[in-house]
Formats: structure tokens, sequence, C-alpha cells
């Protein structure tokens, strides 16, 4: 009997820190290294995946809510409608990033890579890069973000 491989798929929608991304594959890239992916799989659950830029190679940390580098953490509520992801230091515990189903559409409401190096935050109000604010955009693309 051969194993069943689960399909992961992306969100037609994501809102992104008050921001409508449709059809968008990548949310960041950093030159080939995508720091943050949100899919989904067969039974629509959320799927995050994130990456870090270490000297210019990919260091995946989070994969597919399942955590791979020590100082990081996911914590999942209410049957993966909700889903944190946490970094720790010795400087304090950071939310990356909090993610919240509603339907089956997700809403990043909480995001921030300021400790991972990337000076990108945001919260229901709107996303920061570097010194620009997005508020209550709709974008379609194939990528949001080009560092």
């Amino acid at each position: 009997m051969q194993a069943t491989k689960t399909q992961i798929e992306n969100y037609p929608i994501i809102y992104f820190c008050s921001n409508k991304l449709i059809e968008v594959n990548n949310i960041i890239n950093d030159n080939g290294i995508f720091p943050i992916e949100i899919k989904k799989d067969q039974n629509h659950k959320p799927l995050i995946s994130l990456t870090i830029n270490h000297k210019g190679e990919p260091i995946t940390v989070v994969k597919n809510n399942k955590i791979l580098y020590s100082g990081f953490s996911v914590n999942k509520y209410l049957n993966d409608s909700k889903i944190e992801v946490l970094f720790s230091n010795v400087e304090g515990k950071y939310i990356i990033m909090e993610l919240i189903i509603e339907g089956d559409i997700p809403h990043i409401n909480k995001f921030d890579l300021k400790p991972l190096g990337y000076n990108i935050y945001g919260d229901e109000n709107g996303l920061n890069i570097g010194e620009m604010t997005l508020a209550n955009n709709s974008f379609q693309s194939n990528t949001f973000i080009n560092i």
C-alpha cells in the first residue's frame, strides 16, 4: 500500500496587517530566500514556514508548523484557528507572527521580523517596511515584497 502525500497549496486570499493579498505565491522574497510561507493542507489547516537568511544561506527554522531550530516556538489554539510563531533569545521573547483563520481566510494581525534582521513589522492597522507603511490596500502579484 502506497502512502498518501499531503497536498499543500496557497491560500487564494491572505489578509496581511490590514492589506489584502490576492493569489500571492511569495509574501517576501529576499534574493531567493522566502522568510515566511503560509500554505494550507488538504484539511484547510494552516501551515507556516519560517526561513532566515544567514550570510546569504537559507536556514529553515519552522517548517509546516514544526520547530527545526532552537529559540523558536509555535503555539496553536482553537483547533489551529490561531497560530503564533515566537522567537526567544537572551533579550526576551518576540511574537514573530500571529495568524488567525476566519472562515478559510488567514489574517496576520501581528508580524515582526525585526528580531530576525528585517525591518518589516505590523499589526491590524498596517504593515511597516522600512520607512513605508502600507494599510488597507489590495495586492495581486506573484511576490508581495521583494528585498
